[in-house]
């Protein structure tokens, strides 16, 4: 099969939280490294082989928000959240593996984390994640994980930014 990844069942991936020794070298980006000492990273690991293929990283709680974010934040939440006024973080990163990219992985480790969050973060209200609007299949994929858009529009590239609120 050469450099092709077969399509597997997920039960061939492992979703949790980073653990130090995780080899990230498949989903590091060399101009934007991730240093997981530091931020919540969720990894997929490829049990047959394993390998990290795909990682999400985020800051919670993030120690700054920029006016509009927060003011978005607020303005559209939605009734019935657990934690208002608790911990806000901000999604950096999913990325997954080129080889793995048809895999699935991007649903599963949103899913893993959401599950994790409230066990490492027992206050956390909300997470956001900047968007490009080209990007529909990252767009279609915060929908489904129940993100919201929040935001329109946003700075020189016309971002939008999105957000999963803790109901």
């Amino acid at each position: 099969m050469g450099d092709k990844v077969a399509l597997r069942s997920l039960d061939d991936y492992e979703f949790r939280e980073y653990e130090d020794g995780d080899n990230l070298f498949l989903v590091e980006d060399e101009f934007a490294p991730v240093d997981c000492e530091i931020f919540r990273c969720w990894v997929a690991v490829d049990t047959t082989k394993q390998m990290v293929v795909a990682m999400l990283d985020m800051s919670i709680p993030k120690a700054s928000l920029a006016y509009e974010v927060e003011k978005a934040i607020k303005d559209k939440r939605p009734s019935g959240c657990k934690h208002p006024g608790g911990a806000i973080g901000a999604m950096y990163k999913l990325v997954v593996a080129e080889k793995w990219k048809k895999a699935g992985l991007e649903a599963g480790l949103l899913s893993k984390t959401f599950q994790d969050l409230p066990k490492v973060k027992p206050n956390w209200d909300v997470v956001y994640v900047w968007a490009n609007p080209a990007d529909g299949p990252r767009i279609a994929l915060y929908k489904e994980a129940k993100f919201i858009k929040i935001l329109d529009n946003q700075g020189a590239s016309k971002l939008q930014a999105y957000a999963r609120y803790n109901k």
